[in-house]
């Protein structure tokens, strides 16, 4: 830190002392199944639909020089109507997220014949050290085939 101020002045060790508390202040917690995943929505139970039919269908929702941001939808043959309904869906991030964080907060999903209609909504945050600065509310929305 005096090395810091000594070198580079008063503003300078002030702003590296916050990026380093931001940084010891972050949670350890990870989550090991989807480190990347946003947010996850359950529809359904998997065993209420026609085994070996469950896939998984993924849709680019944004993608930037660093960052992607995904939809996927796990999907299976319903026993009674014989449709395509979707069973769980989530959102992730890929790439380079510093700066940034994209919390998605409603979803809706339309199940058609032919694929699934969705709607994502959310808030995307910007941050510097940790500190929001700006939010910006983003909504997704498209159409998928089967």
């Amino acid at each position: 830190m005096k090395l810091v101020r000594e070198r580079w002045g008063m503003v300078s060790a002030l702003v590296f002392t916050l990026g380093l508390l931001s940084f010891c202040g972050r949670s350890s917690v990870t989550n090991t199944e989807h480190a990347a995943l946003a947010k996850k929505w359950n529809v359904r139970a998997d065993s209420t639909l026609i085994p070996n039919t469950i896939r998984t269908l993924q849709v680019t929702l944004d993608e930037t020089l660093i960052a992607q941001f995904d939809l996927r939808i796990n999907y299976g043959t319903d026993p009674l109507s014989l449709q395509k309904v979707p069973s769980s869906v989530y959102v992730t991030t890929n790439g380079l997220v510093l700066g940034s964080q994209w919390q998605p907060e409603v979803l809706s999903t339309t199940p058609l014949k032919e694929g699934i209609q969705y709607t994502v909504t959310g808030t995307y945050d910007w941050k510097f050290l940790g500190y929001p600065v700006y939010s910006q509310a983003k909504t997704y929305t498209g159409f998928a085939k089967w």
